[in-house]
């Protein structure tokens, strides 16, 4: 071993610890794996390395500085740190992680398919409330004249009810999901039939908006949607953006094989369309025990404020780093 005034050569010193700081990069990709469980003796020698290597950061960082050397052991040492220290996640725990950040920036992430479909929805809307508000009888192109006698006037409320409110809320809550993997699955259709499907339920909301216009039950007829109507409808635009998503993957892999693109994008989608669910389901409460109640309006149109003010910021907050927080973990990583 050659020494300069009993300092070892970098080169000497590489050559002669390299096969240690092989194993601990081993043993750190082994252990990292899920399926992975070490036996106590292989817990003992991953420690001993670790502590071998942290040693020999210690030796390069003295005698070498800020070399190559010393910045690939403090890589390696921070990779092992991060499995010793790491807390052991539960499902539960990854459940509660993803509608806690990572949901929403997945949906930050996608934006741009969501507006799609929510504007095919409200375009399609706004057309058909027109066509209806300038002459009633248009509706008749859109829905059966049985429908638009069914709708309720003002001052029809049912009578509160326990267990018809219960499996109303279960009817409701499955009908909605129903609703949403079919937006989804479309999307296997090059993203066509997501289009249409939300095209079709957009006309039908217009249609009865501009039919209760003209029997001056608009104050009344919107009291019985918005309340419900925010989550419900964020909750369909989202699964309409997931089939888009699905579709345009396939239509432009990009740089990917169509398979390839398939996969991730559909990864992306499912994640999607797994958040509609919480979603649906605090709709479907709403549209069981608060819509139907004979309260003002007023406080109608205020919880649906309420409620998409909530919805914005939790799509908007979480997930967000400051741009110097990176800077500060790698910071923190040298030490």
């Amino acid at each position: 071993m050659r020494r300069i005034d009993g300092i070892i050569e970098e080169k000497q010193f590489i050559k002669d610890h390299a096969a240690v700081w092989k194993e601990l990069k081993v043993q750190t990709a082994k252990i990292k794996r899920a399926s992975f469980k070490p036996t106590k003796a292989e817990v003992d020698n991953f420690i001993i390395l670790y502590n071998t290597v942290s040693n020999h950061l210690a030796y390069s960082r003295t005698y070498y500085g800020e070399c190559d050397t010393t910045l690939y052991l403090n890589k390696l040492l921070g990779a092992a740190h991060a499995v010793i220290y790491s807390e052991k996640k539960t499902p539960l725990h990854d459940f509660f992680s993803f509608f806690a950040e990572g949901f929403p920036k997945l949906f930050r992430k996608n934006i741009k398919f969501f507006i799609v479909a929510t504007l095919i929805f409200v375009l399609s809307g706004a057309f058909s409330y027109i066509y209806t508000a300038v002459n009633v009888e248009n509706a008749l192109a859109f829905v059966p004249a049985g429908t638009l006698s069914s709708i309720r006037e003002e001052g029809q409320y049912d009578e509160p009810d326990f267990n018809y409110e219960f499996f109303s809320n279960a009817y409701i809550g499955t009908n909605n999901i129903t609703v949403c993997i079919t937006a989804f699955v479309l999307g296997f259709t090059l993203g066509i039939g997501t289009v249409y499907y939300l095209a079709v339920n957009g006309l039908l909301i217009g249609v009865l908006g501009g039919f209760v216009l003209h029997k001056h039950q608009s104050l009344f007829f919107w009291s019985l949607i918005v309340p419900h109507g925010v989550p419900e409808l964020f909750a369909i635009f989202l699964s309409g953006a997931a089939g888009l998503i699905i579709g345009y993957a396939i239509i432009d892999p990009k740089k990917l094989s169509r398979k390839d693109s398939f996969i991730v994008a559909a990864k992306d989608a499912g994640l999607l369309l797994l958040g509609c669910v919480p979603i649906l389901i605090i709709a479907a409460l709403i549209e069981s025990f608060f819509t139907p109640l004979d309260i003002p309006y007023i406080f109608k149109y205020g919880f649906a404020v309420l409620e998409l003010a909530a919805l914005i910021l939790y799509l908007c907050l979480p997930g967000r780093k400051h741009s110097g927080g990176i800077r500060g973990e790698g910071a923190a990583a040298k030490q």
